[in-house]
């Protein structure tokens, strides 16, 4: 992540439509989103960025919006 430890909004727009195409399409979505996060953590942290895993992951909110 080119500005990790800055605060960072994701904003998921259709999920209605998503939801309507598998009925665990948002869970697939909402997984596969936390493991990439997880992942720029570590490797932040491997490249000794300035800000902590744990730290860094609470900056970053997703948000899936229905409408």
């Amino acid at each position: 992540m080119e500005h990790w430890g800055d605060k960072v909004e994701i904003y998921l727009r259709g999920i209605e439509e998503m939801r309507r195409c598998g009925p665990n399409l948002m869970s697939e979505i909402s997984d596969v989103l936390n493991s990439a996060i997880d992942r720029a953590a570590v490797n932040a942290h491997l490249v000794g960025r300035d800000c902590a895993e744990d730290i860094a992951k609470e900056r970053i909110k997703i948000f899936f919006c229905f409408s």
